[in-house]
């Protein structure tokens, strides 16, 4: 059975670092994919209390520079989708590192580590940190995250691609840096914010299913399959920011590559009737990748690459 990488299944940190690249030496890429699981496993033993993890995501084109095995078939670059009030725009990248912990010395000192040494083979796209914000609360104040599967025998039957082959146990990533218009939702009347939602906005209760609105963030995110079955993913999204730009990293983990797409084409597409996510009229998407993390064995193994 494959391991996967260690910052996919466990509950969530208070503090994250996101590192996005684009690969110009394929074999420094290389060398980082070999060591990155040493190094944050030496990180993690020195400082046990951090509780640090991490996972390195590989884009579908930077899969074919590295390996010799095909990337899964599911795997593509991330696609844009656009409606009359916003856009998910794609900014595919090729590689990006997740890392995790309880302290935001750790990520930085994983983060700066990993960029010392390999530097000079990759181009930095995007860094961002992010942070757990009052009690697992959005910029917006609204609690995030509340459909994430909360036992672990159900994170990994969400997040982890099934099977024995050498890619199982690992998992489909998408992610997207939304930037908050803060001024416009501050004002906004709080029972309209909540409509936005579907949810209230302090004692975080879900609407009732006949009072929620079609074109609430919870009705068109809360999707299902022709099957009936719900469409679900591992959610690690965090705030990030100061008091000039700030939003939310979103980022997803999930066993199929379709879940995402799904969700974000009923956000944006909306309905049959037209219905469409109105919490994106108050925030908007400045990136878009689709990657996918190998499970561990598959990483270690130097046999695995050109």
């Amino acid at each position: 059975m494959n391991t996967p990488q260690s910052g996919i299944i466990p509950q969530a940190n208070c503090s994250a670092y996101f590192l996005c690249l684009n690969i110009k030496d394929p074999i420094i890429a290389k060398q980082l994919l070999l060591s990155i699981n040493g190094k944050s496993k030496e990180l993690s033993t020195q400082h046990p209390n951090a509780d640090l993890k991490s996972v390195i995501g590989i884009g579908c084109a930077a899969w074919e520079k590295l390996f010799r095995t095909s990337a899964p078939n599911a795997l593509h670059d991330f696609f844009s989708l656009r409606n009359s009030f916003t856009e998910a725009v794609s900014t595919q990248f090729d590689l990006l590192i997740h890392i995790r912990s309880e302290r935001h010395d750790i990520n930085f000192e994983l983060a700066s580590s990993l960029m010392q040494e390999y530097s000079q083979g990759l181009t930095l796209v995007d860094e961002v940190s992010g942070f757990r914000y009052l009690d697992n609360r959005d910029l917006t104040g609204f609690v995030d995250g509340t459909e994430n599967p909360q036992s672990e025998a159900d994170r990994i039957r969400v997040a982890l691609k099934p099977g024995n082959d050498a890619l199982s146990q690992g998992s489909f990533i998408h992610i997207q840096r939304y930037q908050h218009n803060l001024q416009t939702w501050n004002a906004t009347p709080l029972k309209q914010q909540e409509d936005s939602i579907g949810r209230s906005k302090f004692d975080n209760i879900e609407y009732k299913t006949s009072e929620k609105p079609l074109t609430s963030h919870i009705k068109r995110a809360g999707i299902k399959r022709e099957d009936g079955s719900p469409v679900e993913m591992l959610r690690h999204s965090m705030p990030y920011g100061n008091t000039q730009e700030n939003g939310l990293v979103f980022i997803s983990y999930a066993s199929t590559a379709d879940s995402f797409p799904l969700m974000l084409k009923s956000m944006i597409n909306g309905d049959e009737h037209g219905n469409q996510d109105q919490l994106l009229k108050y925030t908007r998407a400045i990136s878009g990748a689709a990657l996918y993390a190998p499970p561990i064995e598959f990483l270690n193994d130097s046999n695995n690459y050109i």
